[in-house]
């Protein structure tokens, strides 16, 4: 009974801590609650992101566009008419932009880009949301960097990088996916500077809303690539997880 007492007391700690980051009253500290979605998961590791099959990440700052594959998210349209793109440079350093969608013609971003971080739609029409899917991808039609799944409002993407000069903590992470669908999922990192991936190990759920927490928070350094991979014997799996991160700042 005494060491339930001194774990439930820790995550209570965790918890308050957490809510008065959110209320801006833990300087250097910024709560994200980070969900990611994947589809359709076969026999093999997967990435967890828009589409199926493994994410490719840029190897160099990039051009970008975004486009719908509805012609109701658009500026008078039903559908979404402006998102925001949330992303790195290649010095690591966060961007955010605002665009007004043109529907199915490509609308292309300002500057340079290198590791994207999510969409979101901030203005619709009667929907209220995105209509189509819309893509985040280089500029000519070329790889896919995001997707914002059609009604979903927001891209669910695992592929997270650390920002130049923020450290990642993650306190706890919760795993939904149909009742008695055996998958697994494995959290994969990639260093700064490296080209090889190392593993954070398996986990097998056959259950919904299985919630991993850990004594000592998962550590991200900045500039780190993170992503989860999942895969599913009987291969039609839906899979979201939703994680508790805390971004803090150098020098807290």
């Amino acid at each position: 009974m005494k060491n339930t007492s001194l774990v439930r007391g820790a995550i209570n700690k965790s918890t308050e801590f957490f809510l008065e980051a959110s209320k801006g009253n833990k300087p250097g500290h910024t709560p994200v609650q980070f969900a990611s979605r994947a589809v359709d998961v076969g026999s093999a590791y997967e990435d967890v992101w828009g589409q199926s099959g493994l994410y490719v990440r840029p190897t160099a700052a990039e051009s970008w566009e975004i486009v719908s594959d509805s012609a109701d998210d658009a500026s008078a349209g039903i559908g979404a008419q402006q998102v925001v793109v949330m992303s790195l440079n290649d010095s690591y350093g966060q961007q955010v932009q605002v665009v007004t969608m043109n529907g199915v013609t490509p609308v292309a971003l300002t500057g340079a880009h290198f590791r994207p971080r999510q969409i979101i739609c901030i203005a619709a029409g009667s929907s209220e949301r995105n209509v189509g899917n819309i893509t985040l991808r280089v500029a000519g039609a070329g790889l896919t960097r995001n997707v914002m799944v059609a009604d979903d409002g927001q891209s669910f993407d695992s592929n997270l990088t650390a920002p130049a000069g923020v450290r990642v903590f993650a306190f706890a992470t919760c795993i939904y996916c149909p009742k008695a669908d055996d998958i697994t999922i494995r959290p994969m990192v990639t260093p700064f500077g490296s080209t090889s991936s190392v593993s954070g190990g398996d986990i097998s759920i056959f259950q919904s809303g299985v919630e991993v927490r850990t004594p000592v928070p998962f550590f991200l350094p900045a500039k780190t690539d993170f992503k989860y991979q999942v895969k599913s014997v009987k291969q039609t799996s839906s899979v979201t997880i939703i994680a508790n991160l805390m971004f803090v700042e150098d020098g807290f």
